[in-house]
């Protein structure tokens, strides 16, 4: 049975209870989203799949932390701010 579900503003929809009784599953539990086309197929996910998850996300996270130089310690939160940011227009005189 089809029925249609509404997305909230962070674009999340709650998946009934009788799907998730199907499924067998329950707060905490991993699942994947299969898609074909303009359809999409929800399952409960398996251990490899999961671990593969993690190792992808772990993969992207150390190119993504690779791409950025480290931050320095030594420094004030102002100095960092003032280090970032552009430099503050001088007013003009009239």
């Amino acid at each position: 049975m089809s029925r249609p579900f509404r997305l909230t503003v962070k674009s999340q929809v709650t998946v009934p209870k009788d799907v998730r009784d199907a499924l067998g599953v329950k707060p905490g539990d991993d699942v994947t989203f299969d898609i074909d086309g303009d359809r999409v197929a929800l399952r409960k996910a398996n251990k490899p799949e999961r671990d593969e998850a993690v190792a992808s996300f772990r993969q992207r996270l150390a190119r993504a932390r690779a791409s950025f130089p480290a931050l320095p310690t030594d420094m004030t939160t102002d100095e960092y701010m003032a280090m970032i940011r552009e430099p503050v227009p001088t007013p003009r005189s009239q």
